[in-house]
Formats: C-alpha cells, sequence, structure tokens
C-alpha cells in the first residue's frame, strides 16, 4: 500500500516521474536493436515476465519481511568484513571467469591485433624501455598499430601496457593475468558501490558487471578497457578515503593514479579527472574557511606533482617518436596511416586520395575498409540519442535501464554525484571522438551499475512503507535479469573471431625454434587484412624472439635472410600463406642465404595453391585498443 505521508509526496511524484522516464527510455532501447540486433534482444523478451514473477514470489509479507531484514542486516559491514569481502569477490570472480570460458572451450591466446599491439610495448617496458631501436632491416616488421622508425614502438600509450609488466617478469600467462585485472575490477566495483551506497547494492553491481557480456568477452583480451576501469575504480576508492580525511597520503594516491589513467585512456581519463577534480574542489569549499585558497593550491599542487612521473613516460614516449614533446604517437600514426581523419569531421576523406607512410597494401586495404567505413559513420553519428543507445553494451538487460534516471534523487551525497556524472560526461566525450567503437563504453560499466542499483535504492527510499518488499523484490529482479544473461542460462558467449592468427597460434608449436616466419599477403583477397599478426611481442628485441616474424618482401627476403644467417644461422625459415593459411618449412637459414634462388622455388612452389578466403568475421568483431 502506498506511503500517502504528506512529505514524502514530492520524493514519491519524483519517483514515479523518473520511473515512468527510465520506461521511455527502455522502451526505445527494445524498439531500435530489436532491427540490428536481433540475437542480443532475447533476454528483453523475457524481462517483464522476470520482474513480475519476482513481484508474485514476494508479495506476501510473510515472504519479504524476513528476506528484507536480513538483507539491511547486510548492508552496512564493519570496515573488516568488507575488506574481506572485497578479497573473496576478487578471488570467486576470477575463478568464476576462469571456469564460465575454460567450461565454453574459449581461445585463451592472442586473437586481436590490438592485442599484439599492446605485448610489444609491454615487452619493452618489462626489460626497462619505453622503446627500443630501429632494426637494421626495419621495412620487414612494418605493422597495423607498430612504429618501426626512428624507433620500435607501439602507437598507443603505455599505461594499460605497465599494468600487464608484472605478468613477464612473474612468468603468469597473460590471459591468466588478464582474468586477475578484471576480478579486480569486480571486487573494486563492489567496494566502490559498498561504500557509495550499501553492501547489498555493491554486490548487485558486481553481478551486474560480471554478466554483462561484453565484459567477459573482454576477460580474455590483453586490452586497456579493464586496466582503465580499474584504476578509474581504485582513483573513486582513493577519492573516498580522502573526502573523508583530508590526509595528504590519499592527495598523493590520487595525484599518482591520475597521472596513470592520464597514459591509458586519456579521453577517458579527462573524464574521470574532471568529474573527481571538481567533488574535490567542492569538499574543500565546503570544509575550510578562511584558508581556502591555501588549501585549494597545496591540495592540487600535490596532486599534479605526484601525477608528473607518469606524464613523463608519455613526454619522452612523444619526443622518441614523433620528435616532439606534445604529439603523441597516436597523433603520428593518423598523420602516417590513417591521413585526413586527424580531427575528425573532415568532409573529404574519400579512399585513394590521401598517401600513406607504407608501400605495403594492407596499410592501404586497412585504411579503405576498415578506417574510412567507421570515420564517415561516425560523422552520422553526432547525436546524442545514438550515442545513448552506446550503453546497451554496459546493460546486461534493457530492462535495468528503467532504474538509472531514479539515481539522481540520491545525489545529494557530492560522492555518489560525482560517480554518477561519469555516465553522461562520458557521452559528452565521445560525441567529438568520431570513431567511436562499442566497446568503448565498457570502461563506464561498473559507473553504469552503480548507477542502476543506486536507482533501485532510491525506489525503495521513497515509499518507506513499502520499502521492505520494494528492496527484496529490486534486489531479486536485479539478480534475476542478471542471472539470465550468464553463458550458463543465455548459452556461449560470442568469441571474437581470429582466422589466420589462430591458426598460426596452432601451427607454431610444429616451428622448429629458432625460427624466421614470411607471412605472405595477397591483394586480392577481400578482407585479408584482419589476419595481418607480422608481431614481434614474446620478447623486447626482434632477434631475441623464438619466432621472428617477417613480412614477405618478395626478392628483398634475401637480405634478413643474409642478416640471420651472419647472426643466428641456426634459425629455421617458414612461410605461412595468410590466404591459403598454410604452414611450409623452408629450410635453414644460412643454406637459403647461400642459395637465394632455392628458397625462392620453395616459396614459389609453396604458393603455387590456390589462396583461399579466410573465414568470415563475425560483427562483433572490432579494432579494441
Amino acid at each position: 500500500m502506498p506511503d500517502t505521508t504528506t512529505k514524502n509526496l514530492p520524493r514519491q511524484a519524483a519517483a514515479i516521474g523518473l520511473l515512468l522516464l527510465g520506461g521511455l527510455g527502455y522502451l526505445r532501447l527494445a524498439i531500435h536493436f530489436p532491427i540490428r540486433h536481433r540475437e542480443e534482444i532475447r533476454p528483453v523478451l523475457h524481462a517483464l515476465e522476470i520482474v513480475g514473477l519476482m513481484a508474485i514470489l514476494f508479495i506476501l509479507p510473510p515472504i519479504h519481511r524476513p528476506i528484507g531484514r536480513l538483507l539491511d542486516w547486510m548492508r552496512r559491514p564493519t570496515p573488516a568484513i568488507r575488506r574481506m569481502a572485497t578479497l573473496a569477490i576478487w578471488v570467486v570472480a576470477t575463478a568464476y571467469l576462469y571456469w564460465t570460458a575454460s567450461r565454453q572451450g574459449r581461445d585463451f591466446s592472442f586473437k586481436t591485433q590490438d592485442e599484439f599491439m599492446y605485448l610489444v610495448q609491454v615487452q619493452a617496458l618489462a626489460h626497462g624501455h619505453l622503446w627500443m631501436p630501429q632494426h637494421p632491416l626495419a621495412d620487414f616488421f612494418q605493422e597495423f598499430y607498430i612504429f618501426v622508425r626512428p624507433v620500435t614502438s607501439s602507437m598507443y600509450f603505455p599505461g594499460a601496457s605497465l599494468m600487464f609488466v608484472p605478468a613477464v617478469w612473474l612468468h603468469i600467462p597473460f590471459a591468466v593475468w588478464n582474468l586477475l585485472i578484471c576480478g579486480a575490477v569486480v571486487a573494486m566495483t563492489f567496494r566502490v558501490v559498498s561504500e557509495l551506497v550499501d553492501a547489498v547494492a555493491g554486490l548487485l553491481a558486481a553481478l551486474l558487471v560480471i554478466s554483462l557480456t561484453h565484459f567477459r568477452t573482454l576477460s580474455l583480451l590483453t586490452l586497456s578497457y579493464m586496466p582503465m576501469a580499474l584504476l578509474g575504480l581504485f582513483l573513486f576508492w582513493a577519492y573516498l578515503h580522502w573526502r573523508k580525511q583530508k590526509r595528504w597520503e590519499w592527495t598523493v594516491l590520487i595525484g599518482l593514479l591520475m597521472g596513470w589513467t592520464a597514459i591509458t585512456r586519456p579521453l577517458d581519463a579527462i573524464v574521470f579527472g574532471v568529474t573527481i577534480a571538481a567533488a574535490m574542489a567542492w569538499d574543500l569549499y565546503r570544509s575550510t574557511a578562511g584558508d581556502r585558497a591555501r588549501k585549494f593550491i597545496l591540495t592540487f599542487l600535490i596532486a599534479a606533482f605526484c601525477a608528473l612521473p607518469f606524464l613523463s613516460l608519455q613526454l619522452l614516449l612523444d619526443k622518441a617518436v614523433t620528435g616532439h614533446l606534445l604529439k603523441t604517437p597516436v597523433q603520428r600514426y593518423e598523420d602516417d596511416f590513417w591521413p585526413g581523419t586527424v580531427g575528425g569531421w573532415h568532409p573529404h576523406v574519400l579512399p585513394g586520395k590521401h598517401a600513406l607512410a607504407t608501400s605495403l597494401p594492407q596499410f592501404r586495404d586497412n585504411f579503405e575498409n576498415f578506417v574510412l567505413p567507421h570515420f564517415h559513420l561516425g560523422k552520422k553519428r553526432f547525436l546524442p540519442p545514438v550515442y545513448i543507445m552506446q550503453l546497451n553494451f554496459s546493460l546486461p538487460n534493457y530492462l535495468l535501464f528503467v532504474f538509472i534516471p531514479l539515481g539522481i534523487l540520491g545525489l545529494g551525497n557530492p560522492g555518489r554525484a560525482a560517480m554518477w556524472a561519469i555516465m553522461p560526461l562520458f557521452i559528452v566525450a565521445y560525441l567529438f571522438w568520431v570513431m567511436f567503437i562499442p566497446y568503448y563504453a565498457a570502461v563506464i560499466a561498473p559507473i553504469v551499475m552503480y548507477s542502476i542499483v543506486l536507482g533501485a535504492h532510491q525506489l525503495t527510499q521513497a515509499f518507506p512503507r513499502g520499502r521492505l518488499f520494494l528492496s527484496v523484490w529490486a534486489s531479486a529482479s536485479i539478480t534475476a535479469l542478471a542471472a539470465v544473461t550468464l553463458p550458463e542460462f543465455a548459452g556461449e558467449d560470442p568469441a571474437p573471431h581470429s582466422g589466420a592468427i589462430t591458426v598460426f597460434n596452432r601451427e607454431a608449436a610444429k616451428i622448429h625454434k629458432p625460427a624466421v616466419v614470411f607471412f605472405r599477403y595477397h591483394t586480392e583477397v577481400p578482407g585479408l587484412w584482419k589476419s595481418e599478426q607480422t608481431y614481434n611481442a614474446q620478447a623486447a628485441w626482434f632477434d631475441d624472439e623464438p619466432i621472428v616474424r617477417a613480412q614477405d618482401l618478395g626478392s628483398r627476403d634475401t637480405e634478413l635472410l643474409h642478416y640471420y644467417a651472419g647472426k643466428q644461422s641456426n634459425r629455421e625459415v617458414y612461410l605461412f600463406d595468410q590466404a591459403s593459411q598454410q604452414l611450409t618449412d623452408l629450410g635453414n637459414v644460412a643454406r637459403f642465404a647461400a642459395d637465394p634462388q632455392q628458397m625462392f622455388d620453395r616459396m614459389k612452389a609453396a604458393s603455387s595453391q590456390p589462396a583461399t578466403a579466410p573465414a568470415p568475421m563475425p560483427q562483433q568483431h572490432r579494432r579494441r585498443r
């Protein structure tokens, strides 16, 4: 029975209005996406049934009252119990992600070009280098998102790679390390949300993160999304402690974390940093008097100073790769290999119009068949409603969107408001990034889950007389909607298709090491650029690789053979045809260096079989960075 207490009427009216607004958002999502993503809409079809069933199950007071009281008892654990719960959730989440991936037979090896890009950088950092020197035969090692001149370096910012460096030092497989990072994202979601709302909300938010299909997909990919999400959660955790005590130790930690995020995903870091800085400024304004200016200056100077070590790493990398302190490798890569797209919104970026800084045809194919379509599509997306739709990649079920607007009622607390603000600011920030890829939204998945459980919490607070029922119903509904998206109930997760990359990963076990493998490209095979994999990511320096990967440059291949014949004459030579996906043993490098014609004859014979197009890439495979 609804509460009719006069003082609660305005809040109840606001709650009903926001609930209706969330319902309209749900209908927009549910109507739009079945047309384009019919395979992803199945959970929506059952959502109303689930919510209705939860209401029927718990409507009777003898059922929902004891459960509601149990939830109330769980909401405020002691700090020690909360710490132990955080550790337990990390272990359980990591174990579950590993178990469910293994049960589905998922591939734990490297599958995407962006993963290789990061691993090249990880190897250099693990051996104490921001970059490696240019190889004497750099042309053979050209590959997407990698610079081979004037130094050897990844195009991307080093922050995410720094998080994977301990995996090299401790000889832990990257897949395992990434699972540990993703388990930590789940655990820190619980920790932060439990401090902002309560422990029950924290548990629900953690479950929602794990229930997200795209989160489970990314848990097996060595990319920057999960490191950035984890750093963002740690940043909020540090801020929540700082606002309680205003101690300089927390200011130092906030500065360090802001610096790390800035060299991980800079645009995301701006969103997190602006929000945290504004919240800190507000807290300082409210909690100080007389010496506000000194407190402001001192706090932000300490934070900025502590961010400098990370920022200086980026400046050094900028100088080495681009020659300019303030021009990033990403900017130079766009100039060299994605010409005309820098800054976005240029109307005359057309195939074949711009010269690339390489003659390799796969770079042209990548530019014209991947970059330009996303670029032109991005120009058509300059509408907030379309970008709001990207939040579907952070929603296990569209019906959960109903709770998000309700969170506005709980934003009187600056900490809550700061974290909630990340979501709209993220959408606004990416309006100006022309190549928005849906996986980018994975960074704010914990924020979206927080906004869902905050909204559910505010619904229960708005109606005190029905609080126990609403608490049990909302918790049960969120749990059920999350559970039905798990692969144990909804079927196997979609896995990134890697085509020839997976084939070579399997064939590499047959290679006699040390070896040199030439990778052959065929311009006549559509989409073959997706199979590019000439990344040397098992060691910091090319010549230390157990398997040196090189581009097949035709008659120039003798240059590389002579090089290794003089340095490492025990290397075996192979050819991997990207189109036919065939690996051929060509013999010893020294023998072929002495008789190049014999090598060409064998390479010609190896490629005499007709090239076949690789397996088609499914819709969900996109470049992820």
